[in-house]
Parts: C-alpha cells; structure tokens; sequence
C-alpha cells in the first residue's frame, strides 16, 4: 500500500503503482480553486490519474468536489488530520535571549512572504511610539530571502539583529531576525501575540494550529483559503483575529499588547480533542481499507 499525503500528486508514480497493483491512499487531501482549475485544462489525463486512487482522505470540504470532479471515486471528509499533533518536544531557547525577550514588549510575525516584512516593520515603526521597549520578532517562511529582508527593513531606519550572529543584542534592536530553520515553535512558547504571514499577500495563508497550541493570539490577513475551515474555528472561539490592513494590525496589536491578554489552555484542549478524534478515524478508515484488500 501506498499513502501520499496533502496535496502530493506524482502522476509517474501513481501510474507506476497501479501498474503494479499497489492500492493508493491519498492523505488529508487538498486540491486549493487554482490547482483545481489547472488540472481542469489536462481533464482527459486527470481523470485517468485521479481515478486510480483508492482512497481519498479529504482535509476539507471544499476538496471534496474538486477530488470527485478530477475523477477520484471514493472520498471522504473526517477532518483535517493537521488538528492532530506528534508528541515531540520544542527545544527552548537560550537562556540568555529568554530573559532578555522577558524584559521586552514583543510580538512575533511568522512564515512571512515577500511585502510582508516591509509591513511589519512599518507597524512596529508606528508601535514604538507607544512602547518604548518594543521588539518584533520576524520568522520568514524562506530564509534565503534573509538579506533581502534587512536592506528592506535597514532602509525603513530600524536595526535588526540576526538570530544566529554571535555579537549580543543592543538595548536598542527593532527586529530580531531569525535567519534558520526549526525554531519556531520556541519563539511561539514565549512570545503570545503572533501574525500569520502569506494571508496580507494573496497566498494562502500558513497553519495556525501550533501557535494555537501553545496559548498564542493569532491575527491573519483576509488571504488563508489553504486553511479557511481552521481559521474559521479559532475566529469563532476568538483566538485569531482578523486584520485585512496595515493599519488594522497596528491597531489589533496594540489592543493586545496593552491588554497582555493570553489564549485559553481551553482552546488547547478542544484542539487536541478534535485532533485525537480526526486520527483515530483516520487509523479506521486505513485499518477497514487494509481489511478489506485482504
């Protein structure tokens, strides 16, 4: 058996397993409107691929119509299976960058794309003014993009400090740039009000079950279409916010870092609760699959 996970579709490898008799599953599966429209123009093809899948596992609804029209067969919604969550731990951060975060007000922008980082600089710009002690932590989704992103952030007047340089950070540092992979989770621990990048851009928006997890206040611009279901949730039970402008994050932020206002364990719970649920029919579903192959 063979298990592809999300939205990865290798049309020689399905062929080749279907050729070998090899039953395919597809995994939280998500086709997004513009990957749909894309297979639409190769519909003879797609619905020869597509229609070899055994099993298709749908992470949303609206993947389901676009599965079934591609010319998969058997489809099924039980949930995104993203709500769930390994048990591995989050390495923490040094002890000398904890404290010296614990001393400042700061807010952290993650997964940023390209325009994203120039907003964000303009906010904290607009913040300090009111939060003398202000440190705004930037995590980009490519860090490739890393010098880019400081020539951009230099000529906005602020002083950045890389995360992995060896000089100490200056009492009067901006933005601290994290310029390596695998951290996040532990700037998510410490700092408690988080935007969500690739949502101000038309993107898509990242994941924001993590910071949920760990007790953050999430704020997202209007483009999250790749994560619209979990986005509407956290909105519903009010631990992420809306703010489709620059001017709307500016103002949202500062209503949360003058409130010092934590998300619930509350939320925490129910999110594992749904997680723990969406796994265990996961395991079902591929456990009935194997069962009846035999």
């Amino acid at each position: 058996m063979s298990i592809f996970i999300d939205s990865e579709i290798w049309p020689n490898m399905i062929l080749n397993l279907e050729k070998k008799k090899i039953p395919i599953i597809l995994l939280n599966g998500r086709i997004t409107k513009k990957t749909f429209k894309r297979w639409l123009f190769f519909s003879n093809f797609a619905t020869n691929l597509f229609s070899k899948i055994s099993l298709c596992l749908s992470s949303n609804k609206e993947s389901i119509y676009y599965l079934k029209t591609l010319g998969a067969k058997k489809v099924k919604y039980i949930g995104n299976i993203k709500f769930s969550q390994s048990d591995q731990k989050t390495k923490p951060l040094n002890k000398n960058l904890r404290y010296i975060l614990s001393s400042k007000n700061i807010w952290c922008a993650s997964s940023t794309h390209y325009d994203e980082e120039k907003i964000c600089g303009q906010v904290h710009k607009k913040l300090k003014e009111k939060y003398k002690n202000l440190l705004t932590i930037i995590i980009p989704r490519h860090i490739n993009r890393v010098d880019g992103i400081v020539k951009e952030l230099n000529n906005l007047k602020l002083k950045v400090h890389l995360d992995n340089s060896k000089s100490e950070i200056k009492k009067d540092t901006d933005i601290y740039l994290v310029n390596s992979y695998g951290k996040t989770k532990a700037f998510f621990s410490i700092c408690k009000n988080v935007f969500l990048g690739g949502s101000l851009i038309n993107h898509g928006g990242q994941n924001p079950l993590e910071a949920a997890r760990l007790g953050c206040n999430i704020l997202h611009g209007n483009n999250v279409k790749n994560f619209r279901e979990i986005y509407d949730f956290l909105n519903q039970n009010k631990i992420s916010h809306l703010v489709k402008t620059k001017q709307k994050l500016e103002k949202k932020l500062d209503s949360l870092l003058s409130k010092r206002k934590i998300s619930s364990n509350k939320i925490k719970n129910e999110i594992n609760y749904i997680g723990g649920k969406i796994l265990k029919k996961t395991q079902i579903e591929i456990k009935n699959f194997i069962d009846n192959a035999n």
